[in-house]
């Protein structure tokens, strides 16, 4: 995981969990004390699956959110779409799957937690090129 992987991934619970700051709570029961050490998610690995040991179940960084995706997305597509709503626009991406990240788009478009995150990534100085860099390197080292 690289650096830009790590801050995106940081700025995105920090919108996420924001009534917290950036701490995770258990949607099912808002515990955020008994939760169990975070694992990678296995459709966005930069983010975090949790256990509430208090009610048993498990929760995502993005449960419950727009960010939901059916086709997993790399997290440097997402914040390009948050900030570049036009997946057109993002490079290297085929027309194929230009069709899947519409739908994406058009959800996050709506979701109050895309404006919260567009904030906190203009805040760390994300930039589109620096995303659009990112996702070519994502796209060779593939």
């Amino acid at each position: 995981m690289t650096a830009l992987d790590r801050t995106l991934a940081t700025t995105f619970r920090a919108a996420r969990w924001a009534a917290t700051n950036g701490n995770p709570v258990c949607p099912c029961c808002f515990d955020g004390d008994d939760l169990t050490k975070p694992t990678p998610d296995p459709l966005i690995p930069e983010l975090s699956r949790y256990r509430c040991l208090v009610c048993h179940r498990t929760f995502s960084d993005v449960k419950g959110t727009a960010f939901r995706v059916c086709a997993p997305a790399p997290l440097a597509i997402l914040a390009h779409l948050v900030l570049v709503p036009d997946p057109r626009l993002i490079p290297g991406v085929s027309s194929k799957e230009v069709c899947r990240y519409w739908g994406t788009q058009e959800r996050l478009r709506l979701s109050p937690l895309a404006a919260a995150w567009r904030a906190e990534l203009e805040l760390a100085k994300i930039t589109p090129a620096r995303l659009a860099k990112q996702i070519t390197a994502q796209r060779r080292a593939a």
